[in-house]
């Protein structure tokens, strides 16, 4: 037997008469249908604070994921201008060398060309 159906049997009182027997058992059968009622609306509303949690947890985890996803974005975002600051600066740097030494064997042409308008060229032995 079910507890709902052992709570009423343990409470039959005495009855006298046929009509006191009907009754007892109309009730009986009304107060177990609300029980069983009441037991599924119970088994209901679990089942939709489960569902409910459910979708709270992976709206969770969607939010999460996109957080991370945009954290990951804005660091790669950041590595990729570091290494493009750091390409323009190897670029300078290389072009600044290069116009360095462009400068010195200009200035050295230079000088030589003074040197030997005055006479002053290096004279082959």
């Amino acid at each position: 037997r079910s507890s709902i159906d052992q709570g009423m049997v343990a409470a039959v009182p005495e009855l006298k008469s046929e009509a006191d027997t009907l009754a007892w058992k109309r009730e009986y059968h009304i107060r177990k249908r609300e029980a069983e009622w009441k037991k599924k609306q119970d088994e209901l509303l679990t089942q939709k604070q489960t569902a409910w949690e459910v979708q709270r947890l992976e709206k969770q985890n969607r939010l999460a994921a996109a957080r991370e996803q945009a954290r990951r974005k804005r660091m790669e975002e950041r590595v990729q201008k570091k290494h493009q600051q750091v390409d323009r600066e190897y670029r300078d740097k290389c072009r600044e060398v290069q116009i360095d030494q462009r400068m010195e064997a200009w200035e050295k042409s230079q000088n030589a060309a003074i040197l030997s308008q005055n006479g002053y060229g290096i004279k082959d032995g």
